[in-house]
């Protein structure tokens, strides 16, 4: 089976906790393990946070960018969650960086807000079930 990340906006934190467990799910009931690097989104970290110093900042918030680049670089399939065509800053940061990495991307939706960007996905899923298709 193949390992996947999922690249998403901690505005869509609910809805992709409920997405990784509907894969997680269907690996389970195939009695299948399955790799699936989940984004650090579920504990809501705020831009304005204050971690004592801009310094401080500046390293908390690359550890957060270099942690997902580094699932990315280790999954062989990205997924980005990009409902209602929303993928923001960070996300348009991880797709190029997954394409640069010669990764194939899938998305939930066609459309991210960006014909730049767009053009970079390879395949829109739109459920658990279709995305789990492509890991075998």
């Amino acid at each position: 089976m193949k390992s996947l990340v999922i690249c998403a906006s901690k505005r869509f934190a609910k809805e992709v906790h409920e997405f990784c467990s509907g894969l997680k799910a269907l690996a389970e009931k195939e009695g299948k393990r399955l790799l699936l690097f989940e984004p650090n989104i579920y504990e809501a970290t705020q831009e304005t946070m204050d971690f004592g110093s801009a310094r401080n900042n500046r390293v908390f918030f690359l550890g957060l960018t270099l942690e997902h680049f580094s699932f990315i670089r280790r999954a062989d399939i990205v997924f980005i969650y990009n409902k209602d065509g929303y993928i923001g800053r960070s996300v348009t940061l991880e797709l190029g960086f997954a394409r640069a990495l010669n990764k194939p991307v899938f998305s939930l939706e066609a459309k991210t807000g960006d014909p730049c960007s767009d053009c970079l996905i390879d395949f829109v899923v739109a459920t658990p079930e279709q995305l789990y298709g492509f890991l075998h």
